[in-house]
């Protein structure tokens, strides 16, 4: 017998019926019952999991899809082909091999290592079987003759005699005010330097300013070419901030650098820096008007350049792969040479008559 029902409990049995109802076909009764797929598929959390589980996928892929090895040494005729511009093309360098009596000699990489062509950026960090680097007080060295902001200032005793060259030459052009404001650094000295520069921008500009120009101008701790025995900064000492091609001074260091064997090897992010490398590839370097990086690529596509005045060469300047930890040079037998490593699978012999 039927009761009365409210609306609420005949919308209640309407439904349960809806859902649980079975369905009789011959003598089977089918019971309708949600699938494990479909009750997953309204489940919201299960989204999320699906989804959380496509992200995992997505991330790791690169991990698991390891890119094809690429040989450490690469081609002589390819290697920077591409990137690198046209070098200036002047009377003075040749790239034709003179006729000289020449001897082969072998040069392992721990001499190579001991050379000033090093490439030192992000892409290129510092060799890890590299030795520290031998310094000394430039102040101490030099006897006082090379301006330093700070005693504490060290550097390779090599890039501190040419530094006496340097200012030398320009103490008789009546130059004065350029100081070395930086020379070789630890990693720990690193950090201080990038604390102690950024302090004092922030004293004259808003942090989104000095924090950037920070970075513009100092390495990040472990990199760079601070690290090496070879490499300084010169600044205006008035204005330490005042880009070199902008007073007397700084014009007159950069018509002197190279004549000295120092070159800037990223003046648009490292405009103080400079890199002492020796005036056979600083003279290369600023009769092609290239950079120190342009200048490796150029090398390993010629392999060979001379610098020569009037028919008399001046620098040979030689470049070969690295094999096998070493590398071959069949070198002048009456020049003076001296050998580099250059950090991207190649090595340089600069030879000076």
């Amino acid at each position: 017998m039927n009761g009365l029902l409210t609306e609420r409990e005949w919308r209640r049995r309407t439904e349960t019926r809806r859902r649980h109802t079975p369905a009789w076909v011959g003598a089977q009764c089918v019971t309708p019952v949600l699938s494990a797929g479909r009750r997953l598929r309204q489940d919201r959390a299960f989204h999320v999991f699906l989804l959380l589980v496509s992200l995992m996928i997505a991330f790791s892929l690169p991990l698991m899809v390891q890119p094809k090895p690429v040989l450490s040494i690469p081609s002589v005729q390819t290697a920077g082909a591409a990137s690198a511009p046209e070098p200036r093309m002047v009377r003075e360098i040749s790239y034709q091999l003179p006729q000289m009596e020449c001897r082969t000699q072998i040069f392992p990489r721990s001499q190579l290592l001991r050379g000033k062509m090093l490439l030192l950026d992000p892409d290129h960090p510092l060799p890890y079987d590299i030795l520290p680097p031998n310094t000394f007080s430039i102040a101490a060295a030099a006897s006082g003759m090379v301006p330093v902001s700070s005693l504490n200032i060290r550097s390779g005793k090599e890039t501190i005699a040419a530094l006496q060259d340097l200012f030398a030459a320009l103490r008789t052009m009546g130059v004065e005010g350029l100081t070395v404001s930086m020379g070789t650094v630890s990693a720990a000295q690193q950090r201080q330097q990038l604390r102690d520069e950024a302090a004092a921008l922030m004293q004259t500009q808003p942090v989104g300013l000095a924090i950037p120009r920070t970075l513009q101008w100092l390495d990040q701790p472990a990199k760079g070419e601070m690290l090496l025995e070879h490499a300084v900064e010169i600044r205006l000492r008035s204005a330490p901030y005042m880009p070199l091609e902008n007073s007397r001074q700084g014009q007159a260091l950069l018509q002197l650098a190279w004549r000295h064997g120092f070159v800037r090897t990223n003046p648009q992010n490292r405009p103080f820096r400079f890199r002492y490398v020796g005036k056979a590839h600083a003279t290369a370097m600023t009769y092609l008007d290239v950079d120190f990086q342009e200048y490796l690529n150029w090398m390993h596509q010629k392999g060979a350049l001379t610098v020569s005045t009037e028919g008399e060469i001046h620098y040979l300047i030689l470049c070969q792969p690295v094999i096998d930890n070493h590398a071959s040079f069949s070198l002048p037998v009456d020049a003076r040479c001296e050998v580099s490593l250059d950090n991207t699978g190649y090595a340089l012999a600069a030879c000076t008559w």
